[in-house]
Parts: C-alpha cells; sequence; structure tokens
C-alpha cells in the first residue's frame, strides 16, 4: 500500500508566502527561510510537553533540594554533618542501581519505566519527607536515587532515538541545561 499506516500523522499543510521562499539567500544556495520554519516545526513535533519532561524537571528539582534540606535534616535527627552527607551516598548509590536495574530488564516500555521511576520518586521523596526515624530517611534516598536513575537514563535513550543524527547535540544540551 501506498497510504499512510495508522500511526503516521499527516503534516498539517502551511500556507507561506512567497518572499520567504525566494529570498536572495536562497539564489545563493542557502537554506531558505521557508527551510528554517520546516525545521523548526518537525523540532517542535519531537518536542512537547509529555510526562517525561515533566518527570525530569522533577528529578532536578529534587537533587537540588537536597542542599537546602540538610539543616533541617541535621536538627530534625540530631546528626552530624558527616551523617547528614549520607543522604547524598543513599541517593547516588539508589541511582546506581536504578541505572543497572535499566540495563538489566529491557523488555518494559518506555511508559512503564517512566511510570515505575515517577512512582519511586514521588515514594522516596514522601519518604524523606514524613520520615520518623534517620534510618528511613535514608532508605527514601535510595528510592528515590532508584527513580532517578531510571528516569534518565530513560529519557536520554528517547532523546537519543528521537533525534536520529542530532542525539549527540541534543543530549549535550540537556547535560548543559540540567
Amino acid at each position: 500500500r501506498g497510504g499512510r499506516s495508522n500511526n503516521q500523522r499527516a503534516r498539517p499543510r502551511r500556507l507561506r508566502l512567497a518572499v520567504l521562499e525566494t529570498s536572495p539567500r536562497a539564489a545563493q544556495g542557502s537554506r531558505t527561510t521557508a527551510q528554517w520554519f520546516d525545521d523548526a516545526d518537525r523540532l517542535g513535533e519531537r518536542i512537547r510537553f509529555n510526562p517525561s519532561g515533566a518527570a525530569l524537571a522533577a528529578v532536578g528539582l529534587l537533587l537540588s533540594l537536597y542542599g537546602p534540606a540538610m539543616p533541617e535534616l541535621r536538627s530534625r535527627y540530631g546528626i552530624g554533618e558527616g551523617a547528614s552527607a549520607l543522604v547524598l551516598s543513599a541517593h547516588f548509590l539508589g541511582a546506581m542501581t536504578g541505572i543497572a536495574w535499566w540495563g538489566l530488564e529491557r523488555r518494559l516500555a518506555s511508559r512503564t519505566w517512566l511510570a515505575t521511576g515517577t512512582g519511586l520518586l514521588a515514594a522516596g521523596a514522601a519518604a524523606i519527607a514524613f520520615a520518623p526515624a534517620w534510618p528511613v530517611v535514608l532508605a527514601g534516598a535510595a528510592g528515590l536515587g532508584v527513580g532517578f536513575g531510571v528516569i534518565v537514563v530513560e529519557i536520554n535513550v528517547l532523546l537519543a532515538q528521537g533525534f536520529g543524527e542530532r542525539a549527540a547535540a541534543m543530549l549535550n544540551l540537556l547535560g548543559a541545561t540540567f
């Protein structure tokens, strides 16, 4: 069959001004303004607000909250500076566990990974916020870290698949803004 499959969406046709197609630069062999708009449209189709973008923002936000929370954790649980740093160690141990888990279990769909990671983020954050004792805080940080690792690696893979040849540039941009 020569038609579109059910998974492909028809791109909306847009009316362009003739001025855009016949710019002086177009005569020199460079890209026309209309071509730049087409590229921007394709990029806009790839980058939309979606749950994975929200999860990535949550990951960055939660990670940045550890620093300001340290004085409160020390006073609430009566621990010293060295012990309070264990929360970061627990988080990053959890993140490495999440990345390893993702690498060993590739049968799950992206949506399942992102939902699982988001659930672990929420459960870990709740455990940290409402922990009755210091060991519960550490366990919550480890759980939050597992969700962090799963989400970060899955979103990186999705971006790499979605941008094809431009994947390296997009992943560098993501790393620079994270």
